[in-house]
């Protein structure tokens, strides 16, 4: 996977010339724009999920030292970036995961480490996530969770994955293609 994903990378420019002269040449200049556009618009999806991923696995590195989890703190939160990488589900999956270790090392433990996720949930799903989206791909704060909820909710872990990436190609279709078309109108 790592040498196809390096290899694909590579040669990202050039299928996205082949890619290119699909559309007809009288168009072409507008489409490029608008495909690198869209480009940029996942290219910054993905800049912000590493944003948000460092932000909660950083911030779960430094609650498990202080909490007394301190022996496991590196590998929980490597555990924890992985998870968070699955848009809605992924802090609950990491939630249950370091809640287990918490619990097996003492009960008070546990239930502080659910308390924390708990609240890192909320400052995550409606503060953290809405902002770092809305600066890295352009998309209002408010269709970032709502694209997000429709995605998970339609077509579940990889609706939920797609759907700001998709959110924001739509509204950059909108404003370049649609609405100039309407104004002209």
């Amino acid at each position: 996977t790592l040498v196809l994903t390096i290899y694909f990378l590579a040669s990202l420019p050039a299928i996205k010339e082949v890619i290119y002269t699909l559309a007809p040449a009288s168009r072409r200049a507008r489409s490029r724009y608008l495909a690198d556009e869209i480009f940029r618009g996942v290219s910054g999806y993905i800049t912000g999920m590493f944003m948000i991923v460092a932000v909660a696995s950083g911030c779960s590195f430094i609650f498990m030292n202080i909490i007394g989890l301190g022996a496991y703190s590196l590998a929980l939160s490597f555990i924890v970036a992985l998870f968070c990488f699955i848009p809605l589900v992924g802090s609950s999956l990491a939630m249950l995961a370091v809640a287990l270790v918490g619990f097996a090392t003492s009960p008070t433990i546990g239930v502080a480490t659910i308390i924390y996720f708990l609240i890192y949930q909320q400052f995550d799903a409606y503060i953290l996530y809405p902002t770092v989206m809305k600066r890295t791909v352009k998309v209002p704060g408010a269709l970032v969770v709502l694209s997000a909820l429709i995605g998970g909710i339609l077509l579940g872990v990889i609706g939920a994955l797609i759907a700001i990436p998709t959110t924001a190609a739509l509204l950059l279709l909108y404003r370049e293609v649609v609405q100039p078309h309407l104004d002209a109108s």
